[in-house]
């Protein structure tokens, strides 16, 4: 199947199953409403089963629209599965001025399952999550070129700049969310990150990246048995930064007001 443009939906879709496909999306000069490629809202039961996924802007995206960009927008919506599927997507990008969008957006989406699967490409963020528990990630590849510094001046994301002295640059990672209330029961198992530069670098964001930016933030999960890799070109340089960041942005108060809460296993994983 090959489209030349976005995927437009009915704002209420139920029971989508695309499986064992090859999917083919060639992005027009003229980018979609938000950039975006698959607008999912207010329905259920949607499922990518055995599918390889090609997706290739073929310009810069829009920069009058509100997003840089994603594969999957998905807002109130249940039963949202990915599985046993491959999934690349490059976006036409100007380093230090315009930058790359995300895979998979989830927006007030519980229970959302992406397993079994590998995905590639040069994109910030492979998940972007907001208010959706339950989220589970298991047995699958995460792999971007993406490099924040590569131009003549850092990447930017909402006004603020890659540093590159700071280890985390909070607000960005190949699994990201600001939890500015309750994000329960997050299960990270069994993933391989891989950063993999086309040139040799160790300018990147978190691998994952919570950012606690309330007094009421309540964040729980698992984090297991994953792989965090930094595979330089030429192994020539040393990447010290943060491969998991939880940070706590919310503003200071005293004993004994609320402060945010995390209830996060993280074990058996490892670096190279």
């Amino acid at each position: 199947i090959i489209f030349n443009g976005g995927l437009s939906t009915s704002s209420i879709v139920d029971n989508v199953l695309f499986e064992n496909c090859d999917i083919t999306i060639n992005v027009p000069d003229t980018s979609p409403t938000n950039n975006t490629i698959l607008e999912l809202s207010g329905g259920s039961n949607f499922k990518v089963k055995d599918c390889n996924i090609t997706v290739q802007y073929s310009s810069l995206y829009d920069e009058a629209e509100v997003s840089t960009g994603t594969l999957f927008n998905v807002s109130s919506y249940g039963e949202f599965v990915i599985d046993n599927s491959v999934i690349d997507v490059e976006y036409e990008i100007s380093a230090g001025a315009v930058t790359p969008g995300d895979v998979i957006v989830l927006t007030n989406t519980p229970d959302a399952q992406i397993t079994n699967s590998s995905f590639s490409g040069n994109f910030n963020r492979f998940i972007n999550l907001s208010n959706s528990n339950n989220l589970k990630v298991i047995s699958c590849s995460v792999t971007s070129n993406y490099d924040p510094n590569s131009g003549a001046s850092p990447d930017e994301y909402d006004g603020v700049s890659y540093n590159t002295s700071d280890l985390v640059n909070n607000g960005n990672g190949y699994i990201y969310s600001d939890v500015s209330s309750t994000l329960l029961n997050v299960l990270i198992d069994d993933v391989t990150f891989n950063y993999s530069p086309i040139s040799v670098s160790n300018d990147r964001y978190s691998f994952i990246n919570f950012e606690l930016s309330s007094n009421n933030s309540y964040l729980t999960g698992l984090i297991t048995n994953c792989k965090f890799n930094s595979l330089n070109v030429s192994g020539a340089v040393d990447d010290f930064r943060s491969a998991i960041a939880i940070i706590n942005t919310a503003s200071s108060v005293t004993s004994p007001a609320v402060q945010p809460t995390i209830n996060v296993k993280i074990t058996g994983n490892t670096t190279n």
